[in-house]
């Protein structure tokens, strides 16, 4: 819910901090932001128009408190990467993952595939691996990891221990009972990385499905607009006994495999996160930092 629009000079000052707010977590990456991304993933709670935005933007460069080069925004003292290039390797990372994530489609139980990350975020580096999330139907989570593992593995795009060469790596699974976010990880971090998520496969309005269960991550950023379908299509349930045994199956075999190799992954009945390498902490404590000096 939006707040009380503050005063003309109260707003400045509000605008101007949530305009520095912004590109201080950008700075935690070196990302140098577009007029248009600042102002979509600015971290506010306010409701500031695009032109009133923009004045602002253009008064901070003017005093120096923000720098500008090429059309892309960052604090001063921070080296940004080449934004151009950057964005250069992304959209060949998602072409790549295209291809791939075709392939995918044939599984039944999918609802949707999507790249997260870096590629999604267009902050990839060249020959990156792909981060992927997908979600699938209620109760075929386990059978349908291990479809997605056979068909990338037998093509040669399933990645290993952050291996890169633009293969994919199917590190985030959720069915349907399983999208929210765990309430002690709900954090700024988190909340972009949901936002960022370009669905490559969407069956049955899951994208839709997911960011309504986490709306949470809106309250970080009340310039992303989300318009909502009106009624989302009601799905089968999955009644099939067999294929409800061969759901227990793979979950058994899968989690068997994982015995001796699982440390901070999480790997619930509805929810898989194999994330050894959990950034979100030293992320929002780099933010953190940088905020105190701006």
């Amino acid at each position: 819910m939006a707040t009380r629009a503050p005063r003309p000079r109260a707003k400045e000052k509000a605008c101007d901090r949530a305009i520095k707010r912004t590109l201080a977590y950008s700075a935690v990456f070196q990302y140098p932001l577009s007029e248009f991304q600042l102002y979509n993933f600015m971290i506010t709670k306010n409701n500031f128009e695009y032109d009133f935005y923009s004045r602002s933007l253009r008064r901070l460069v003017k005093k120096k408190h923000v720098r500008a080069k090429d059309g892309k925004y960052y604090l001063p003292g921070v080296r940004p990467v080449s934004w151009k290039l950057r964005y250069k390797y992304s959209e060949d990372l998602l072409a790549e993952a295209e291809k791939s994530i075709r392939l995918l489609r044939v599984i039944p139980w999918i609802n949707m595939v999507a790249v997260t990350g870096a590629a999604a975020s267009y902050n990839a580096v060249k020959d990156d691996d792909i981060d992927i999330f997908i979600i699938t139907k209620k109760n075929r989570l386990w059978l349908s990891r291990l479809f997605v593992f056979l068909i990338l593995k037998a093509v040669g795009k399933y990645a290993q221990k952050g291996e890169g060469n633009k293969k994919l790596c199917c590190n985030l699974f959720a069915d349907e009972s399983g999208m929210k976010w765990q309430k002690e990880k709900q954090n700024i971090y988190v909340a972009r990385e949901i936002l960022n998520v370009l669905p490559f496969y969407d069956k049955n309005s899951a994208y839709f499905k997911f960011l309504q269960a986490n709306s949470w991550a809106l309250n970080h950023f009340y310039n992303f607009k989300i318009e909502f379908p009106k009624d989302f299509p009601e799905e089968k349930l999955n009644k099939s006994r067999v294929v409800n045994l061969l759901e227990k199956y793979a979950r058994k075999l899968q989690l068997d495999y994982m015995k001796d190799k699982k440390t901070t992954e999480i790997t619930n009945k509805n929810f898989i996160h194999f994330n050894k390498h959990d950034h979100a902490k030293n992320i929002l404590d780099e933010y953190k930092k940088n905020l105190s000096s701006i």
